[in-house]
C-alpha cells in the first residue's frame, strides 16, 4: 500500500511517542524522590538558675510584747517607785518593777537628772555582782538582761568587756549543749526509722551417700561346696543430690539521711514597747526576716510587713539582732512576727 504524506505524517508521530516511551521504561519509568531533610542540630536551651530554698524556722507563734510597769510611770512616779525598791532590796527584779531599770528610765527620758544618775552609779557594784552570780548559775537569760541595763546606762564601764566574756562563754556552752541534744534526737529518729536487718537463710548440708558392702572371697583351703546361690536383691541406685543454690542476698536498704536540725533559740531579747506609741496608745504588729548564720548569731534583719508603718520597726529590729540560735552549720532563712498589745 502506498502511503500518502499524511498518513508518513501520522506514522512519523507514532513512532516518535514508542521511542519516547521506551526511553522512558529503559530509566526506570519513576522520578527520583528528593532526598530526605535532614534533622536540624538541636538548640541547646539556656541554663535555668537554681532557686535557693528558703527553710522557714520561724518557731512557731508570734511574740506578744506588753509595756511594763516603767513604761507607764511619770519621772515623779518612777522616782518614787524606785527609792521604794531599793528600801525592799528589788533592785534587779522583778523584771520591769526593779530600782536599776526605773531609775535608768528616768535618765533616758531626762539626761540631766542627777538624783537618779547617781542612783545608778551607786547600783553599779552591786550589778556586776549580780550578773557574776547569774553566769555562774547558768542562767543565760537574766546575766543578758541585766547586763544590757547596765550597757545602757553606762556603756564605757571598765567591767562590762569581763562580764560580756563571761556571758558568751555561757552561750556558747548552752548552744553546745542544745546542739548535742538535738542530734541525740535526731540519731534516734533515724535509728528508729531505719528497716531491720533481713537475716539469709543457712543452706541444708547435702546428705551423704551409703556405701555400698564389698563381697568377701572364699578361703582357697576351704572345700568349695556346690550350693545354690541365692538370689542376689538388686540395690537401688541413691540419686545424687542437686547443689543447693543459695538464695541471692536480700538488698540492703540505707538508712535515711538524717535530715539537718533546726536551730532553736537559746537567748531571746524581748523589744521595748516605743514611749511615743504608749503615750499615743497605739497598737500595733511587726514582720522582721532574718539570716541564723552558721555560728547561731542574726544578721540581715529587715522589716517584712509592719502594721503601723515605722512606728515598732527599729524597736523590734534592734531586739532581733541580739537573738542567739543553735549553730545550725549553715544559713537559714527565717522570719518572726512581733505583736504589740496594750496591756487590759
Amino acid at each position: 500500500m502506498k502511503l500518502t504524506p499524511s498518513m508518513r505524517l501520522r506514522h512519523g508521530g507514532i513512532w516518535a511517542a514508542l521511542v519516547v516511551a521506551l526511553s522512558l521504561s529503559a530509566c526506570g519509568g519513576k522520578e527520583e524522590a528528593p532526598p530526605p531533610a535532614q534533622p536540624s542540630a538541636p538548640v541547646a536551651s539556656e541554663p535555668v538558675a537554681a532557686t535557693p530554698e528558703v527553710v522557714d524556722e520561724s518557731g512557731g507563734e508570734a511574740m506578744v510584747i506588753q509595756p511594763s510597769l516603767v513604761d507607764t510611770l511619770s519621772i515623779d512616779e518612777l522616782l518614787v517607785r524606785a527609792d521604794e525598791a531599793v528600801k525592799e532590796r528589788q533592785l534587779f527584779v522583778p523584771i520591769g518593777e526593779s530600782a536599776f531599770e526605773m531609775y535608768l528610765r528616768v535618765v533616758e527620758q531626762e539626761p540631766v537628772q542627777v538624783r537618779a544618775r547617781n542612783a545608778l552609779s551607786d547600783l553599779f557594784p552591786y550589778a556586776v555582782l549580780y550578773v557574776e552570780q547569774r553566769t555562774a548559775a547558768g542562767d543565760l537569760a537574766e546575766s543578758e538582761r541585766v547586763l544590757d541595763l547596765m550597757e545602757r546606762a553606762d556603756s564605757r564601764a571598765p567591767a562590762l568587756p569581763r562580764l560580756q566574756r563571761g556571758v558568751d562563754g555561757l552561750r556558747d556552752r548552752v548552744a553546745a549543749e542544745a546542739q548535742r541534744e538535738a542530734q541525740r534526737l535526731a540519731a534516734q529518729a533515724a535509728a528508729a526509722a531505719a528497716p531491720a536487718p533481713v537475716s539469709t537463710p543457712t543452706p541444708a548440708p547435702a546428705p551423704t551417700p551409703t556405701p555400698e558392702p564389698v563381697a568377701t572371697a572364699p578361703s582357697s583351703t576351704q572345700p568349695q561346696t556346690p550350693a545354690t546361690q541365692p538370689e542376689s536383691t538388686p540395690v537401688a541406685a541413691v540419686p545424687t543430690p542437686a547443689p543447693v543454690t543459695p538464695p541471692p542476698p536480700q538488698p540492703v536498704t540505707p538508712p535515711p539521711a538524717a535530715a539537718p536540725v533546726a536551730p532553736t533559740v537559746i537567748s531571746a531579747v524581748q523589744p521595748r514597747y516605743p514611749p511615743v506609741a504608749l503615750r499615743r496608745r497605739v497598737e500595733g504588729s511587726v514582720e522582721v526576716g532574718f539570716t541564723i548564720m552558721p555560728d547561731g548569731s542574726v544578721s540581715n534583719v529587715r522589716v517584712l510587713s509592719s502594721r503601723p508603718n515605722n512606728t515598732f520597726d527599729r524597736e523590734a529590729i534592734n531586739a532581733m539582732e541580739r537573738w542567739r540560735f543553735t549553730p545550725p552549720g549553715r544559713q537559714v532563712e527565717s522570719r518572726r512576727v512581733f505583736d504589740f498589745k496594750l496591756s487590759e
